[in-house]
């Protein structure tokens, strides 16, 4: 097989580049010589029409790309699906991720604000805490009383108007506390 001849000319170096560049993008599964040559391109750069170089190969490459596209639309669709879907698994990892570490620097900050209270304030937050444990464990203990009272007299005699009459005597006084 005969070598092909470069086709690279520099008529002025750094003035002019031309060459011509064939890039084939072949499916494996693609025989015919039409399918090979649709995406030959010439692409001649030239210092002052580059951009106009690339928008012409890009022009026909996409109109290429679309009759390809129309043309397997079910493969395409489902390649479609599959990678919005790898987006937006990526998407909501990074959203967890995101909550997790912002969770983490809330905790961290308050973590930091209670560190830095002073030893009275602290030791009236304790103070405070079991003050109302007291309370909760006195009011929890003058329930089980009045439970195991009424225990007792529902034994002895069951009248269900005494009964109404002891929870309501009962709730009264610790509502007006």
């Amino acid at each position: 097989m005969a070598k092909r001849p470069c086709t690279t000319q520099v008529d002025q170096p750094g003035k002019l580049f031309l060459y011509k560049q064939k890039s084939t993008l072949i499916n494996d599964h693609a025989s015919a010589t039409q399918d090979r040559t649709k995406y030959d391109h010439d692409i001649k750069l030239h210092t002052d029409g580059l951009i106009k170089t690339i928008i012409k190969n890009s022009r026909e490459l996409y109109s290429n790309l679309r009759d390809d596209f129309r043309a397997n639309w079910g493969f395409n669709t489902v390649l479609i699906i599959i990678v919005f879907s790898y987006i937006g698994v990526f998407i909501g990892r990074f959203k967890l991720e995101y909550d997790k570490t912002k969770l983490e620097y809330e905790k961290g900050r308050l973590r930091a604000v209670f560190f830095h209270l002073g030893e009275e304030e602290q030791m009236n937050e304790k103070a405070k805490l079991e003050h109302e444990k007291a309370k909760r464990e006195e009011k929890q203990m003058e329930l089980d009383h009045v439970y195991k009272m009424m225990e007792l007299s529902l034994r002895e005699n069951f009248d269900p108007q005494r009964i109404k009459q002891i929870l309501s005597n009962e709730q009264t006084p610790s509502s007006s506390k």
